[in-house]
């Protein structure tokens, strides 16, 4: 979970639990994971399939008004650096600014999405966000699907790929991971 208060690098999870579960068949396993934190409480439920399918669906409930944002980020291989993705664009847009970006398939890399603001901050946000590959230069990656009000941006350290909804801005942390 990704929530901000007014400390940036804080993000307020005080717990966590998680459970596991194998289905009979052996080809499904699903992993509950609840967060709870002084800015929200999350629940992650993960359904991995035997093909390599990973379903994720996620809820926030914000506790308090402390919480700026609130979302996830999934951090990926650095290799994976062609983006090709189905949202508004084909340059960054936020919330408070979209109306000029259309809806369209574009084509970037991640090195492309950084942007070089004096204050560091979500990089190469895109709103509407429907699907989404990172690829390597073979073309081997993953595949984001999503549904609902979608964002993602490109963290700072340009291999971590944020989400959150757009009503509360965007999830990313300011930190330099070194995967995505």
């Amino acid at each position: 979970m990704e929530a901000y208060g007014n400390d940036p690098t804080d993000n307020g999870v005080k717990s966590q639990t998680a459970t596991f579960q194998l289905s009979d068949d052996g080809k499904t396993a699903t992993v509950n994971v609840n967060q709870n934190g002084s800015h929200c409480k999350a629940t992650y439920k993960y359904t991995i399939y035997a093909n390599g399918t990973i379903d994720l669906t996620s809820s926030y409930e914000a506790q308090g008004n402390g919480a700026r944002r609130l979302g996830f980020s999934l951090n990926f291989p650095e290799e994976l650096s062609k983006v090709r993705y189905y949202a508004r664009g084909p340059l960054a847009n936020y919330v408070d600014r979209l109306e000029g970006s259309d809806f369209g398939i574009y084509e970037t890399s991640v090195k492309d999405m950084y942007e070089p603001f004096a204050h560091p901050q979500s990089n190469g946000n895109r709103v509407g966000l429907r699907w989404l590959t990172l690829t390597n230069n073979e073309g081997t990656g993953v595949k984001v699907e999503t549904a609902g009000d979608v964002a993602f941006s490109d963290a700072l350290d340009r291999r971590r790929i944020a989400h959150s909804t757009p009503r509360m801005g965007v999830a990313s942390k300011q930190s330099h991971r070194s995967s995505l």
